[in-house]
């Protein structure tokens, strides 16, 4: 049995702000955007906070316009902030209650070329099980597997799962399996928190349990936030059953970064 990962960087659409020549480039708009994201979510803004929100704002480039290079703010209703003539950004509501809509970054298509290459990625690692990190969701991999794969010479895997998780930018993890190897189980982990409440994973870190030919044993695989992959045999378990057993595979690096097989 060939197990791999395979982290994709998104098929089909990208926000702008990862898609930039250097990650660096991107770090300071995710950076910024989660610091706005949080600011937005509470229950009472503070003055300092209604400061800091107009200053991050301006610096996302939505000063005269909810539309920004990177970010786009949706006011669907109540009123969260005022444009002055003058210029600037004026924070009007007192708390998240005041408003309803959300704070999204900018998607852009990814070129053809990458896509080719993600896909002969894929086909090559020859994986009767794969693990997908930064996948947008499980229609987008669904029609990657379909219709980009074949295109390419891959053989389409037959069954396709990701599980939405926590992150803001909508890349999760997801589980792809050949025929004969049946996706019985799966446990998502995105309520998890740790002793001061704070949510554990940035994403999530799903389990699938997958049964095996012979259906004598299952096969855990958990892909924590780092897009790392542990996988072990072990004999059949309950759903929500976190304790493994078994030896745990070996991996090694193949064809590009952030690509690992066991066997």
């Amino acid at each position: 049995m060939r197990l791999a990962s395979f982290n994709v960087e998104n098929l089909f659409d990208r926000a702008k702000a990862m898609n930039l020549e250097t990650w660096a480039d991107g770090r300071v708009v995710l950076d910024r955007f989660a610091e706005l994201e949080k600011l937005l979510g509470q229950v009472t803004y503070s003055e300092a906070d209604k400061a800091r929100m107009a200053t991050l704002i301006i610096e996302l480039g939505m000063e005269e316009s909810d539309t920004g290079p990177f970010v786009i703010l949706r006011r669907n209703r109540g009123s969260l902030l005022k444009r002055p003539r003058a210029g600037g950004v004026v924070i009007s509501a007192n708390g998240r209650i005041d408003w309803v809509g959300s704070l999204e970054l900018r998607d852009e298509p990814i070129n053809e070329i990458a896509m080719q290459n993600t896909a002969r990625v894929m086909s090559d690692l020859e994986a009767d099980i794969l693990g997908i990190v930064e996948v947008e969701s499980r229609p987008v991999l669904t029609a990657f597997n379909t219709q980009v794969l074949p295109a390419v010479g891959g053989n389409p895997f037959t069954q396709v799962m990701v599980i939405d998780g926590n992150d803001e930018r909508g890349i999760d993890v997801g589980l792809m399996t050949r025929k004969g190897l049946a996706l019985d189980i799966m446990r998502s982990h995105v309520d998890d928190r740790d002793a001061a409440s704070n949510p554990i994973f940035s994403r999530d870190c799903p389990e699938y349990y997958v049964t095996t030919p012979g259906e004598r044993r299952c096969l855990s695989w958990s892909i924590i936030s780092r897009a790392r992959v542990s996988a072990a045999l072990s004999p059949p378990m309950l759903a929500g059953t976190r304790k493994r057993s078994g030896r745990a595979r070996s991996t090694r690096s193949v064809s590009r970064k952030d690509s690992t097989t066991s066997h």
